[in-house]
């Protein structure tokens, strides 16, 4: 036993300073978060707890504008039940996600392997530091986005299907059939995982366990069943809008297709998960092929689906990430193929096969050029190059006038300080609206994008219906969007109702005449443009017709 605490205690110290460290890190991020989609939560949040349900705008309803329904509840617990900063709300959310994923896959590593020799030295602990030290765990831990509860859920959810075939007990059946909805509920693309993954792992391990397959399957076919009626009686929706929003080719003349290569974040994702791949390439034999499979075939074709969609803010990897617990149950697979006792997996197949599998797995994840030519190749063949709209321009006094960019993540502030003098009656029409969204939460936002405008979702954009809700303030959205851009300048409504200052806050703005409250969104705006660039008047950034 002495013998044995002597090699626990490593280890121990190992994942316990790995944990240490990590916290360290971390802590100055806490509160900071940048990642303007998070603030979305917030926005739903404070309308429920205002008693106007979960409602992109006061007054107008419910709208499933939100990808992760489960992570709106604790955004919204948390918001009710503290007095925390909306970015500290956001970030420890993730950050605690993030440390129980931990300790749930540290089960997982104890629960999976049969082998003494691994738990008694409580090697299972390592996967604490190789999870802590990935980039992709520690920046997703403070992005205040579901993603870490995406990536817990699905860990939950390998534990409890590993539980299963342990035991065949009935109880830990209903648990697993729980983890595998409330994994749907963090993000639905995990529903693939959750449909697939149970039913085969479990026949895969134990042909016997064929009833308790066709029973999950069963179960979880009805519980989306009941799911998606639920969703369409409280929401009007089946699916969440972003699912239409972020379909290929909804954008017309979207210039930024070319920024979120779907392959370059699988590149991100193989980087960090290489470890565990490295294990599954040198220790799998033909014993541990079904199981394997089972657990990697629902994560391929997810990976499949993934390719197909415009991944808008994907950054990190943040669609493949969640999958990282499936890549970690299949590495304790290969290094022990008895789930109850026996020895370690003995490598099958020539050693020189595995052993060219890995060189090749070692250039892909460390050449540069590798992966830039591929990368390339993706955006050439698969994205190809975008037709952008005409943006007809204007011109007259001052239309030349550009003040300096303040960039993206700046400008979005700048626009927060300038609707602190807007009236909270005012509608404001923007697509980057995450962060001023949540700051205003009274005001009605437009969703130039669709993400939360059911209409927009459905139909795709049209500037007669963004005209229709006569916004009293256009931000417009990035240049990327060109046809948008375009079809608004390009409308009779706006040339005659509004006055337009293309370079103002990094994207343009326009103010609408007509407004009730006109003056006093002209005199904000120039407040906000004597702090950004003082001694220069408003009307040098004006175009004219």
């Amino acid at each position: 036993m002495k013998n044995k605490w002597k090699l626990r205690l490593p280890v121990s110290l190992i994942a316990a300073l790995s944990v240490a460290c990590f916290l360290k890190i971390s802590w100055s991020g806490l509160g900071s978060t940048t990642f303007d989609d998070a603030y979305m939560f917030l926005r739903y949040a404070k309308h429920w707890i205002a008693g106007s349900g979960f409602s992109w705008n006061l007054n107008e309803g419910p709208v499933y504008g939100v990808t992760s329904v489960l992570h709106l509840f604790m955004v919204t617990w948390a918001r009710a039940w503290t007095h925390w900063p909306d970015p500290v709300v956001l970030t420890v959310l993730s950050l605690g996600m993030g440390l129980i994923s931990c300790a749930a896959l540290t089960v997982l590593g104890f629960i999976t392997t049969g082998n003494a020799s691994i738990k008694a030295f409580w090697m299972p602990l390592l996967v604490v530091p190789c999870l802590v030290f990935g980039d992709l765990f520690q920046y997703h831990s403070l992005t205040g986005m579901e993603t870490m509860l995406s990536f817990l859920c699905n860990s939950v959810l390998a534990c409890l299907a590993v539980a299963v075939v342990r035991t065949r007990g009935k109880t830990v059946m209903g648990f697993c059939l729980l983890a595998g909805y409330l994994a749907f509920l963090a993000r639905p693309d995990n529903g693939i995982y959750a449909m697939l993954f149970p039913p085969l792992f479990f026949y895969a391990s134990d042909r016997a366990l064929k009833r308790r397959a066709l029973f999950y399957t069963a179960g979880f076919i009805l519980v989306l069943c009941v799911d998606a009626l639920i969703k369409k009686m409280c929401f009007g929706d089946f699916l969440p809008l972003p699912f239409y929003a972020k379909s290929g080719g909804f954008y017309r003349g979207y210039l930024g297709a070319q920024n979120w290569n779907a392959l370059r974040y699988l590149f991100e994702f193989l980087r960090e998960t290489f470890p565990y791949i490295l294990v599954i390439v040198g220790f799998s034999s033909k014993k541990t092929m079904m199981r394997t499979g089972s657990v990697l075939v629902p994560v391929l074709l997810t990976f499949a689906y993934f390719m197909s969609v415009n991944q808008i803010m994907g950054v990190a990897a943040r669609y493949y990430f969640p999958s990282v617990p499936f890549f970690v149950l299949c590495a304790w697979i290969a290094l022990d193929h008895v789930p109850g006792g026996g020895s370690p997996a003995k490598p099958a197949g020539a050693f020189a096969c595995r052993l060219i599998i890995v060189v090749l797995l070692l250039i892909l994840n460390n050449s540069a050029s590798v992966r830039t030519l591929s990368v390339h190749w993706w955006q050439k063949t698969v994205i190809g190059s975008p037709r952008p709209c005409s943006i007809q321009t204007g011109s007259g006094p001052g239309s030349d006038e550009t003040p300096a960019s303040l960039g993206w993540w700046p400008s979005i502030e700048a626009m927060d300080r300038l609707l602190d003098g807007f009236p909270d009656q005012a509608v404001i029409a923007a697509s980057e609206h995450g962060f001023i969204g949540s700051r205003h939460p009274r005001m009605t936002v437009i969703d130039l994008v669709g993400l939360h405008d059911r209409n927009i979702a459905h139909h795709g954009f049209s500037a007669d219906y963004v005209f229709s809700r006569k916004p009293d303030m256009i931000w417009f959205p990035h240049s990327d969007y060109s046809c948008a851009v375009s079809e608004m300048l390009a409308h009779p409504d706006f040339r005659t109702s509004y006055i337009y200052y293309p370079s103002l806050f990094e994207y343009g703005i326009a103010l609408r005449k007509e407004s009730p409250g006109y003056p006093v969104l002209l005199s904000a705006v120039q407040h906000e443009l004597a702090r950004m660039v003082p001694d220069r008047d408003l009307n040098r950034y004006r175009m004219f017709w």
